[in-house]
């Protein structure tokens, strides 16, 4: 039998490619069980990572609310972009020469 494995999470891609389930996910994560969580059941990624903050505060309707997400999301796009720069920084792969004794 094949092992299940879950499918990518959020945590693994940037906000714009972000699903509506996967923006629920980060919202659950950041504000357990928060009620303005329902009032982002139609919001994809993309149209989260395009939001300013106040147009967060709008959708929130709880400043307070507002200001934890978007902090947490600045703070998501800070850890992927050094994500980033370090997978492009080092190679996956190395080219290794070895010398052997010459017979």
């Amino acid at each position: 039998m094949a092992p299940v494995t879950a499918p990518p999470s959020y945590k693994s891609k940037e906000v714009d490619s972000w699903s509506k389930d996967e923006v629920r996910e980060f919202l659950q994560d950041t504000m357990p069980n928060h009620p303005c969580i329902n009032l982002f059941q139609y919001t994809t990624g993309h149209v989260l990572a395009t939001l300013s903050k106040d147009d967060l505060r709008l959708q929130c309707k709880d400043e307070e609310a507002a200001n934890v997400i978007w902090a947490e999301l600045q703070m998501f796009n800070k850890v992927i972009q050094e994500r980033k720069n370090i997978i492009n920084a080092n190679p996956a792969s190395y080219t290794i020469f070895v010398r052997t004794p010459a017979k």
